[in-house]
Formats: structure tokens, sequence, C-alpha cells
């Protein structure tokens, strides 16, 4: 397995990530067991989902309970205000069986959040990461200005967005931008 490291983060993820937001429509869960086990035992550290679908994140979180020191975890939060986001995170924690998450992300269309702002929500993802809660913080949107506009940012250390060999050319350079501000890129 190839493994690079996530932009700015001090993460070195395999190439290959594992999505697990569809895990819940294994036929059981000893089906997703295995299925996560086989990515792992082929080389696969980087595991990603969302608290938008709890059951899967929790079978994720379940099949990798006893590699969780092997593992690089994400999971994200489409939540709205700070306090939907604190609870996200909670849960996440709990159903992840862990106290920190490698790579916590924030799910948005055209809202980014920004320091200091009344929502307080960029400002929470700073404090959580200060508390080790998470190890470091990006974006998800399928939104190229959102997009393109949290790259130049430079608030964010990770960018998660629509990605495949029919992208459109704008979407090329959005990679080379995220290359630029040394902006992880992850594809969707």
């Amino acid at each position: 397995m190839d493994y690079i490291r996530l932009g700015k983060t001090d993460l070195l993820i395999s190439r290959i990530a594992f999505g697990g937001m569809r895990l819940d429509e294994a036929e059981s869960a000893d089906d997703a067991f295995t299925l996560v086990r086989k990515a792992y035992d082929a080389g696969i550290n980087f595991y990603d989902t969302s608290r938008k679908t709890p059951e899967s994140e929790k079978l994720l979180g379940d099949s990798l309970f006893d590699y969780r020191g092997n593992v690089l975890l994400s999971t994200s939060t489409t939540a709205k205000t700070c306090e939907e986001i604190k609870q996200n995170l909670e849960d996440s924690l709990m159903t992840l069986h862990g106290d920190y998450v490698d790579l916590y992300q924030f799910e948005t269309d055209k809202f980014l959040p920004e320091p200091g702002r009344a929502d307080g929500i960029y400002d929470f993802l700073l404090e959580a990461k200060k508390e080790g809660k998470i190890r470091h913080f990006g974006l998800i949107t399928t939104n190229f200005d959102t997009a393109k506009k949290a790259v130049e940012s430079d608030l964010y250390e990770t960018l998660q967005f629509p990605f495949s060999m029919v992208s459109p050319e704008s979407t090329f350079e959005l990679v080379k931008l995220c290359e630029v501000h040394d902006v992880g890129f992850i594809a969707m």
C-alpha cells in the first residue's frame, strides 16, 4: 500500500481510504466487520464515516476497536450550531470507542465557519483540537466556490470534494490549489 501525508497534517494515510458511510447496508454486522478487517489487512489505515449515518459509524467503530492505535479515523458533522456540533462530536467519540478522532470534518454547502464569528463554530473546532478531542479538522462541500474559499483561507487542513476522471477542469485546478496551500485533498 502507498502512504501519503494528508496536506499540512502529520497524518500518513493510505492512498486508498475506506469510506464507511454505507456500512449499515451490509447484510449483517458480521459482514460489515469482515469487510472492514479485509481493508485493514490490505493495508488501508484511513477510515472515513459520518455522524449522519450513526449506525454505519458505530459499525466502523466496533470493527476497528482492537486496531484503534493503528488506524486513522475521520468523521463529519452536518450540524448547524455549536451546541449540535459539540453533541455530534461526543456521540461520534462514543460510537467510535475513542477519546479523539484524527480528522473531524464540517460538512456544508455555502456557509464557511471562520474565527471570531458569532456562530462560534470555527472557534469550537479550534477548542476541540486544543482539548485533544480532534487532531485535525477540515471541510466537506460539493460547492466549488465554498471549496475554493476554504482552501484560500488557510483555515482548514483538509478538503473533501467530488472528484473523478470526468470532473471538470476547474476541479483539477482546485486540487492544484490545495497542493499550493498544503491542504489535504480527499476525493469524494
